[in-house]
């Protein structure tokens, strides 16, 4: 029993350390034909939300903002949740209006990919959140969404 467990760890670490979707981040964020900062849609995969997505099975609600607060301010309200967020690792990228972080999840600690557009123009933040590896993700990419804006729209 002890060798049965032992060699289902060393290949799960084997699996780990070589697999490329691990290591490799999901591209989430594109300029459409304007110029303009989208989020790519989710595969047919069930371990992607995205509010810019028409598939209601991937389907999450954006962040609306009112018009009462400034946009820069706004804007760094918003990385700050993220920060603050359960799992967060590291932001890949922050600019003034978009950014990429990489999350952890909980137990086996699998990187999962958090996408976020600012759009000025409709005043709000859009959202895309995918796990890297595995084809299901038991809802822990949605429940960060929903996590995310509840705890920004709170502050």
């Amino acid at each position: 029993m002890v060798l049965l467990i032992d060699s289902l760890i060393v290949l799960y670490v084997l699996w780990f350390l070589f697999s490329e979707n691990i290591t490799k981040a999901a591209i989430g964020i594109e300029e459409d034909q304007n110029g303009k900062l989208r989020l790519v849609v989710c595969p047919t995969t069930p371990n992607c939300v995205c509010s810019m997505d028409s598939d209601p099975d991937h389907q999450v609600s954006s962040i609306s903002l009112s018009d009462d607060e400034d946009p820069s301010a706004i804007w760094e309200k918003f990385l700050r949740t993220i920060e603050e967020s359960k799992g967060f690792s590291s932001f890949k990228t922050k600019t003034s209006s978009s950014c990429h972080a990489v999350f952890k999840t909980t137990l086996l600690r699998f990187p999962d990919d958090f996408h976020a557009v600012f759009d000025r123009e409709d005043n709000s933040i859009h959202l895309r959140s995918s796990s890297r590896v595995g084809i299901s993700d038991l809802g822990v990419n949605k429940k960060r969404v929903v996590t995310i804006s509840k705890a920004f729209e709170s502050k």
